[in-house]
């Protein structure tokens, strides 16, 4: 694997991981957070068909959770 291909691998890890600890408002919270870290040249990435719209659904149901606990 190529070192952008191990740094997309370790973003999408990560913006799942941020998205389901319950922290996140949004997409836009985790692309900021990602941003943050350093690896805004693959914050795009995320934005594909399907990976928003997941990262945004775990960020709800786990907001939601953390909140009900």
């Amino acid at each position: 694997m190529s070192g952008y291909e191990d740094r997309i691998t370790y973003v999408v890890r990560r913006a799942f991981d941020l998205a389901s600890s319950g922290e996140y408002q949004d997409f836009v919270s985790i692309q900021e957070a990602i941003v943050d870290e350093g690896f805004d040249e693959v914050v795009p990435w995320l934005g594909r068909p399907g990976v928003m719209e997941s990262l945004a659904e775990i960020c709800v149901i786990s907001r939601w959770v953390k909140e009900a606990a």
